[in-house]
């Protein structure tokens, strides 16, 4: 009997420690869902395209008058930018403000009479029309390689680009010029095609 009375003492031991661990059932109203709500989510990533010249502005110097020589300092260029997918080219380009008066001063340095080497490239007159149409641009004035741009990528990837150009400028047949200040512009620009 008192293995009996412990074994029933032990089952009804057990059963409250069972009890007591599950959660009691409370009687109340039924649990209620709100329908599903929504909201979209979008994000628009545009393209971009920045060129960067390393310089605000260069000096020619060593004028020579009798071989109407001088050179500028290297200008380093950089072209960046984030496209999407699908382009054939991307290209840099480089021009002078006018091609009769590339500088201006007491008498006009034509475009003709200023040379550009493009990373290392063999010196060229600055008298290109590109083959691409570059708005505001000055035709028969810009400076770059064979259809006169700085550089190009075919079929470029989608996502970051980056493309750096050397830049040097000089005068080569400016003979005898009248002593005074010249200045001139040259522009920049970059087009994804």
């Amino acid at each position: 009997m008192k293995l009996k009375n412990m074994l029933t003492r032990g089952a009804v031991i057990a059963l409250a420690l069972v009890l007591m661990g599950a959660p009691l059932a409370v009687a109340g109203p039924p649990t209620v869902q709100s329908s599903v709500g929504q909201t979209t989510l979008n994000l628009t990533v545009t393209e971009s395209l920045t060129i960067t010249p390393s310089l605000a502005s260069v000096n020619f110097a060593s004028y020579s008058p009798s071989l109407g020589t001088a050179t500028a300092p290297p200008i380093t260029v950089v072209t960046t930018g984030f496209l999407a997918g699908g382009h054939t080219s991307v290209q840099s380009f480089a021009w002078l403000g006018s091609s009769t008066a590339a500088l201006s001063g007491p008498s006009a340095i034509p475009s003709s009479d200023v040379f550009v080497i493009v990373d290392g490239s063999t010196s060229a007159a600055c008298t290109m029309t590109p083959v691409a149409i570059v708005p505001g641009s000055v035709s028969g004035a810009f400076c770059g390689q064979t259809g006169g741009s700085l550089s190009y990528m075919l079929n470029p990837p989608a996502g970051s680009y980056t493309a750096t150009d050397t830049v040097t400028l000089s005068l080569a047949g400016a003979t005898n010029l009248t002593p005074g200040s010249y200045t001139g512009t040259l522009f920049f620009e970059a087009d994804a095609y």
